[in-house]
This record gives C-alpha cells, sequence and structure tokens, in this order.
C-alpha cells in the first residue's frame, strides 16, 4: 500500500505522535540556531574599545587607501585651519605627510618657544581620517583637551600645541577651499596689493622678536614709502595710482625669499619683516628693492623711487630702550609687542631721516646717532 491509498493524513487518529514530532524538532532548532536575545549579564557588560590598529585595519578594509595625489578631481581633500595662534586664517594642505614644528625643517612652522622643532607630524591614512603622532615633544600634542601620542583624526578635530596654537581638520572641496582662501585674504591680506596687511605683519613681528630675543638671532624691519606718490594722484588719477602701487608690491615680492614677509604699511607705505639678517645684509636687501622698483617701467611711464628706513633688533635699537622694555615685562607676549614697537619706532625714525635728506634713499637706525 502507498501514500497515495489512504484517504486521510497519515497522522489522522494519531495525535500523540504529532506532538512528540513537534516537540522533538523544537528542541534541535533551539540547539542549532542562533540566540534571539542576550542575557542580562551580556547586555549590561561594556563593548570593548578598539586599539588603533584596529580602527586603522577596518579603514583600510572598508576604504582602499588612495594617494592624496591620486584623489580624482573635484573630491574633498584633508587641510589644516590654523583658528589660533600666530597664523590665525592660514590653511594647509596636506598633500604629503606634514611636519609641524618651529625648526626649519617643519612645513608648517610656528614661531612659539612652547613648540618643539619638530613637535607633531600628521598624514593621510586612508577614508576621511587622519593620523596625527607627537614626535616627542618636550610640551605635548592635545586632541579635544587630552595629550595624545598617536590619534586618528576626522573633520572638525582640533590640534592643540605650544601657547594658543589651534589646528582644525578640514576636508573641503574645489568651492569651499576657495572660500575658505578667500576668508583668509580677506582677513590677512589688503586687497589692492594682495600683499600682507598692517595687522598680520605686527602680529608676526610680535612672534619673531619674541623667538629672537630668546635665541639671540637678528630680525630686520624695513619701512618703505613711495616718494612723490601724491602727484601720481593728482596729475593721473586714482587708478593710476592704484595700479603704481600694485606694480610696486609685485617687484619688491620678487626680491625677497619665501620666508620673508612684505605686507602693505598704510597709503604708499610698505613694510618688509625679514629674520635672521645681519644689520649689512638687511640694508643691502633695502638697496636692492630701491633699485629694482627705480628700473621698472610703470603705467604713468614716469621714473618712480622709493624711501626706506632700516631697524634691525637687536643691533640698530637703543640700549636704553632695550633695557627699559625687558624691566617692565613679565610675558612672552608682552616683550614681543614691546620689542615689535621699539623697532617699528627705530625704523620710522630711520625713513624719516630717508626723506628729509632728499628722498629715493636707504638709512639704517643704525647710523644714526641713537643714543646721542
Amino acid at each position: 500500500m502507498s501514500w497515495a491509498d489512504h484517504s486521510e493524513p497519515f497522522w489522522a487518529g494519531n495525535t500523540s505522535s504529532l506532538y512528540i514530532g513537534l516537540w522533538a524538532l523544537r528542541k534541535v532548532s533551539m540547539l542549532t540556531a542562533p540566540p534571539t536575545h542576550t542575557t542580562r549579564e551580556a547586555r549590561e557588560r561594556p563593548p570593548l574599545l578598539p586599539s588603533l590598529g584596529d580602527l586603522q585595519d577596518e579603514e583600510e578594509a572598508r576604504t582602499p587607501v588612495t594617494p592624496i595625489e591620486h584623489m580624482p578631481i573635484g573630491r574633498p581633500r584633508p587641510y589644516l585651519v590654523a583658528i589660533a595662534g600666530p597664523r590665525t586664517g592660514e590653511t594647509f594642505r596636506l598633500s604629503r605627510p606634514l611636519v609641524i614644528g618651529r625648526g626649519p625643517s617643519a612645513a608648517l612652522r610656528l614661531a612659539d618657544e612652547r613648540v618643539s622643532r619638530r613637535h607633531a607630524e600628521v598624514r593621510y591614512v586612508g577614508g576621511q581620517t587622519l593620523l596625527l603622532r607627537d614626535l616627542g615633544s618636550a610640551n605635548g600634542t592635545y586632541v579635544r583637551g587630552k595629550r595624545v601620542h598617536e590619534q586618528l583624526l576626522r573633520s572638525g578635530d582640533r590640534i592643540e600645541l605650544g601657547d594658543g596654537n589651534i589646528l582644525r581638520v578640514a576636508w573641503l572641496d574645489p568651492i569651499e577651499e576657495q572660500f575658505q582662501l578667500q576668508l583668509a585674504d580677506a582677513a590677512l591680506r589688503d586687497g589692492l596689493t594682495h600683499v600682507y596687511n598692517r595687522r598680520y605683519l605686527r602680529q608676526r613681528l610680535c612672534t619673531e622678536l619674541a623667538f629672537a630675543q630668546r635665541h639671540s638671532i637678528h630680525v630686520a624691519l624695513l619701512v618703505v614709502d613711495v616718494d612723490h606718490f601724491k602727484a601720481v594722484n593728482d596729475g593721473f588719477g586714482h587708478q593710476a595710482g592704484d595700479a603704481v602701487l600694485q606694480k610696486a608690491a609685485e617687484v619688491m615680492l620678487a626680491e625677497l625669499r619665501s620666508e620673508d614677509v612684505l605686507a602693505r604699511w598704510g597709503g604708499e607705505e610698505f613694510a618688509v619683516l625679514a629674520r635672521s639678517p645681519e644689520g649689512r645684509s638687511a640694508t643691502a636687501l633695502a638697496e636692492r628693492l630701491r633699485l629694482r622698483v627705480a628700473e621698472t617701467h610703470f603705467v604713468h611711464e614716469q621714473p618712480l623711487h622709493i624711501s626706506i628706513g632700516v631697524a634691525v633688533y637687536p643691533t640698530g635699537m637703543r640700549k636704553t630702550d632695550l633695557v627699559r622694555v625687558k624691566e617692565r615685562v613679565t610675558t612672552s607676549d608682552e616683550l614681543g609687542a614691546a620689542l615689535a614697537d621699539a623697532l617699528i619706532g627705530a625704523a620710522d625714525e630711520a625713513l624719516y631721516r630717508a626723506k628729509r635728506t632728499g628722498r629715493n634713499r636707504v638709512v639704517s637706525s643704525a647710523d644714526l646717532s641713537l643714543d646721542g
């Protein structure tokens, strides 16, 4: 007899066999199926925190690491944006591992005594993740207020180091990058000539002088005035005057080193901050600027000349001023500001002498009778 010969289901009239079969099936499923709930102990146990290496492995497994230079055009790229400290407003693209420090080999240089020569390094590790490593700094590297030796960084994280320097991590696409640069330009640069503005140069001067005082190096300030500039405006119009200032800035900038700072000081005046020149080399730099401007053809086709006052810390400053400055200040910031005021005064005095004695010349404060 086959199953097909039954007119009723095979389990009809045999319910006890059915119950036993269902019970056995349920026990087997309980042994083999994954649990559908967790115990109270498992629910309350805190998850284990992954290590830095685990996070990196997970990130790299999820997103293959593409070298930054091979990223598609238009994709967001990593940047550090200075939001506090002497380099506020500046933006630094991480096209390769970036060393932060105050030494000459640092790609992002901070003139701060509390920053080590090679303080920290930031590099791209994949996805939208950066790796920050402290390089054995004396005063530490901080993220979210906590000192770290090695830390993964995401967009919006802030790196704190030295005396109030804060760098924010940002991933910017080309439009956002351009917007950030425009913000920096508005804060740091002169709108007409696109060299730095007076506020930025003074801030850098204070920082450089505080550093120079501690490390016994020279810092030079050149104050430049365009001779007879009013005659250009009156005779050829203000547009010609603007073009003259733009061209003069371009000519001077071409003669400077990348580490020097050129700023529009106000009106037809410019200023140059140059680190580590001896007094003689600062005067030679000023002479080169004067000659290059005199050799240049400007829009109004008239010869243009400049007068320059040079002051070098510490050799071109009154000894009495230096003593007075050191006696009345208590902090590094106060020292830098007081030395800046004294150096600006010495450069202004030298410029006034150049204007009064015929213009189109360079006068150094060291040549004046400063102690007389």
